[in-house]
């Protein structure tokens, strides 16, 4: 069997999962390639997207939130088209070229751009292989509902088969398997002995608080909440040194990781 993971740069979620999965299929003998689709057709696309992502959604909050809810109102089966899938059109015969010579098995997407390359690819060529989306949040994001061609998506939960009929899927095809994690972290350590090899004091109360690889969700709120509280520390898990100056508890210095 030979699996191909499209994933898209904008954060680290979606190439995490596509690094999981592809760690699973490594270790089932399974042949198994990552393609950042983006950086493949056009390199100055993918540091767009990429900086881009990070600037609109870290600088203009509230103009990019706002956009962000009007496309998640967006439904399926009504052939309504995006700029989005304009622009994807483009790339699709560079991709069908890269696909139909690696000839995989199955087509696995990470974000919902790279299954919109896909679903304009089936609609103008022959694909043999399965397709296959998978999200990476407890929710559809924006343009999932231009992926329609996917003969599955993995959802986190049942609770989501709901947004999945407004998207447009069939409810054959949607699994709720969850969302795909390093192996490592279903591994347990000793408490102990990790805390004295990172440098915490083994006996203390210790929180650690995660915002993804953006650091976003009100965590500077979060901490200061928390260590105004009987909390006596926190270790923080932070993506930038502004965060940690930002979330360090009054009197106390933060512990990044």
């Amino acid at each position: 069997m030979k699996v191909l993971i499209m994933s898209v740069t904008a954060g680290e979620g979606h190439n995490s999962t596509a690094r999981a999965m592809k760690s699973y299929f490594d270790a089932h003998g399974t042949e198994c390639s990552i393609l950042d689709t983006y950086r493949y057709v056009s390199p100055a696309v993918a540091k767009l997207i990429s900086e881009g992502y990070l600037l609109v959604s870290d600088k203009v909050k509230v103009a990019f939130g706002a956009g962000y809810r009007m496309a998640e109102k967006r439904r399926g089966g009504t052939g309504e088209k995006s700029a989005a899938r304009l622009v994807n059109t483009l790339f699709s015969d560079d991709l069908y070229d890269y696909i139909d010579g690696y000839a995989p098995d199955a087509v696995i997407f990470t974000h919902p751009f790279a299954g919109m390359i896909m679903d304009i690819m089936c609609q103008r060529h022959t694909v043999r292989a399965k397709l296959i989306g998978v999200l990476t949040d407890f929710v559809f994001h924006p343009y999932w509902e231009e992926c329609l061609m996917c003969d599955y998506v993995i959802t986190p939960s049942p609770m989501l088969n709901y947004q999945a009929k407004q998207k447009g899927f069939d409810e054959k095809s949607v699994l709720a398997l969850g969302i795909p994690i390093n192996e490592k972290f279903s591994r347990s350590q000793p408490k102990r002995e990790m805390r004295v090899k990172h440098g915490l004091d083994p006996a203390m109360k210790t929180i650690l608080i995660m915002g993804g690889s953006m650091g976003y969700g009100h965590m500077a709120k979060t901490v200061r909440e928390g260590s105004a509280s009987a909390i006596t520390a926190s270790a923080m898990c932070l993506p930038t040194s502004s965060l940690k100056t930002a979330c360090s508890p009054p009197g106390a210095a933060g512990r990044s990781a």
